[in-house]
């Protein structure tokens, strides 16, 4: 049999060593250690991400970025109060001038046309409390009060787009424009018909605001002025009820800020008797004022005022109050007291010495700026001591009679004067403000003038810088 030699390069069973193999053992051993290192590599590159999927299954996803709420927005509220577009203040001798809701829009549309509120922010306004009475709401049937709802969502909408922010306010009256449905008949407490009644409806806007606008543009104010506390001597007292309405309405709208106040009508009395710690931090905190009463309701007669009923024989009180203007004050008070043919000599005698006093206290306190800081400061305290931002409180209303008809309350200059008095103590405290009103037909709070406009006097008081901006 033939064999090959040993040294037979053909010879598979061991081969020999060949120069010319050489290299092609070489690329083998390279070939295998880059295979080797690609899957180490490839290894390493798996089990690092592999670390980092599990870390960001562990990592809870960043929060959601949601839009800022009424309260979160940095400017403080300038407003103004807007009563008459649906209910509030057009009655007369107990019912409405006019019906409460179907001409609203209409009437929107013509006292507040968008040039007026281009004006009007301008001047420095930036937001509106807008009056709503709910008692033609709850006095209808479910279809038409959803269709009377749809309407004050167009408006809050027309306010909106004229960039305005808008206080939703639900404002009782005391008189029984339409009987069973006055402030008093609501707080029959949260068993009561009438109250849930009230919280139905409340719902109702409250889902209708959060459907429609943007957190930031709309807040709810949920019961203007509560009646005193001799309303509620044989109820629950209001403070119970308010947080059960608040319950109640924040289930319903989670993203809404709401406004609450404090029994006693709104005063600052009833705000600092009220705890905050029963609401959340996306609730803004009322208080209103008037004071001086004898200043800022001088001629009006109301019943509301039957404790100071002489204030409606009072004209042209000055503000601040001079002592150069006192004893005019008491002759003139003394003969519209003498002149007025519906008073017994009794009641001639009785309410000239409740005038004696009230105008006694007014000139020699005197109830001046320095005095109206010194009742808001109280406000100031009760939000200090409970962890109240300043931001969070809103002085609701202010503002001074003047001319109606033939009756004569402050003058115009006395008006701008406790105007500016008011508002820079508002801002003094960094609180937000809404000025007693824009306008309304029947009564003369408004600061408009006699030709339906802006008066540039009392815009002077409330914005400081409103002169100069008018004058370019």
């Amino acid at each position: 049999m033939f064999r090959r030699r040993r040294d037979d390069p053909h010879d598979s069973a061991k081969p020999a060593f060949h120069p010319a193999l050489a290299p092609r053992r070489g690329w083998a051993s390279a070939a295998r250690a880059g295979a080797l290192c690609t899957v180490a590599l490839l290894a390493a590159i798996t089990l690092v991400w592999l670390d980092t999927t599990l870390q960001t299954a562990k990592t809870p996803p960043p929060p959601q970025q949601l839009p800022p709420s009424f309260l979160s927005r940095p400017e403080a509220i300038k407003a103004f109060n807007a009563t008459h577009l649906f209910g509030y203040g057009v009655a007369t001798n107990g019912t409405y001038g006019h019906d409460a809701y179907p001409g609203a829009l209409a009437e929107l549309e013509a006292s507040l046309p968008s040039m007026l509120l281009a004006s009007l922010r301008q001047a420095g306004f930036n937001g509106v409390r807008l009056a709503v009475d709910p008692a033609p709401l709850m006095a209808v049937d479910d279809a038409q009060r959803d269709r009377w709802i749809a309407q004050v969502v167009a408006a809050t909408r027309h306010l909106v787009r004229n960039a305005f922010r808008v206080v939703v306010d639900i404002h009782p009256s005391r008189r029984s424009m339409m009987p069973g449905f006055a402030d008093t008949d609501l707080i029959d407490g949260p068993s009561g018909p009438k109250f849930n009644r009230l919280v139905t409806l409340e719902t109702r806007i409250a889902e209708a605001l959060t459907q429609e606008f943007a957190p930031g543009d709309v807040a709810f104010e949920l019961f203007n002025e509560p009646p005193d506390h001799a309303a509620f001597r044989k109820r629950t007292a209001w403070s119970g009820q308010l947080q059960a309405l608040f319950q109640k309405i924040r289930k319903a709208a989670p993203g809404l800020t709401l406004i609450v106040s404090g029994a006693d009508f709104g005063g600052v009395e009833g705000l600092t008797g009220l705890d905050p710690a029963a609401f959340d931090s996306d609730t803004m905190f009322s208080f209103h004022s008037y004071h001086p009463m004898m200043f800022t309701h001088q001629s009006v007669y109301a019943e509301y005022l039957s404790p100071f009923e002489a204030i409606h024989y009072m004209h042209r009180l000055p503000f601040p109050p001079r002592q150069d203007a006192r004893d005019r004050a008491m002759r003139s008070t003394q003969a519209a007291i003498d002149a007025a043919r519906d008073l017994s000599d009794a009641e001639r005698t009785r309410i000239a010495a409740s005038a004696r006093k009230l105008l006694a206290n007014y000139f020699d306190t005197p109830m001046d700026a320095a005095w109206i800081r010194k009742q808001v400061a109280q406000v100031a305290t009760w939000s200090k001591r409970h962890g109240v931002a300043p931001r969070q409180v809103i002085w609701g209303e202010f503002g001074a009679w003047g001319d109606f008809g033939s009756l004569q309350g402050a003058d115009l200059e006395s008006r701008a004067q406790y105007l500016r008095a008011a508002r820079q103590t508002a801002e003094t405290f960094g609180f937000n403000w809404a000025v007693w009103e824009l306008s309304n037909p029947h009564t003369a709070w408004g600061i408009t003038n006699r030709f339906g406009r802006p008066a540039p006097e009392l815009l002077s008081a409330l914005f400081e810088n409103y002169a100069q901006a008018a004058a370019r």
